[in-house]
């Protein structure tokens, strides 16, 4: 198989239907997200307010 290659914003190529993509409304992605076990969380406003910024080296504490 033959590497591909694409440009930041390239839609022409690959296997992705971008038409679909665009359609799906941000209740059918939360829906989506919601239901795949593998799909990583929404990062939401609650999310913000529980994050920390932590600098290389430094520990997380409680």
């Amino acid at each position: 198989m033959a590497i591909q290659r694409y440009k930041l914003g390239d839609r022409t190529g690959g296997r992705t239907d971008w038409a679909r993509v665009d359609a799906l409304t941000d209740e059918e992605i939360e829906k989506a997200v919601a239901e795949d076990s593998d799909a990583a969380p929404l990062l939401d406003e609650e999310w913000f307010a529980k994050a920390r910024l932590l600098r290389p080296g430094e520990k997380m504490t409680g």
